[in-house]
């Protein structure tokens, strides 16, 4: 992971760099920072595919106050429920943390 720390209020996008996988192919993408949970379809501005292995993950404006495991879906016809890429059970990443800025 290039960039694992929340900026609350900051452009400072958590970024993670994924291996064995091209995250082009999935139709969507579902990232939920603890309670936070959003679709790239519904929400661009917080998901960015950057490459076929970068995501960029703009939560800055989450509610969430402690650290918590990213949960990383890729979603396709083949798979509608997604394909967990990261997770908590998956112990592949760890939890990102979240500051409040300066």
């Amino acid at each position: 992971m290039s960039q694992d720390t929340i900026v609350k209020g900051k452009h400072n996008p958590v970024i993670i760099i994924f291996g064995g996988v091209d995250l082009t192919l999935f139709t969507d993408i579902k990232a939920a920072y603890g309670n936070d949970s959003r679709l790239k379809s519904t929400s661009p501005q917080s998901i960015i595919v950057i490459s076929a292995t970068e995501l960029e993950l703009n939560f800055q404006d989450t509610d969430e106050t402690v650290t918590q495991h990213w949960c990383i879906d890729g979603i396709d016809a083949l798979n509608p429920n997604g394909i967990e890429l990261t997770g908590k059970c998956l112990k592949n990443l760890n939890k990102s943390p979240i500051c409040d800025g300066c």
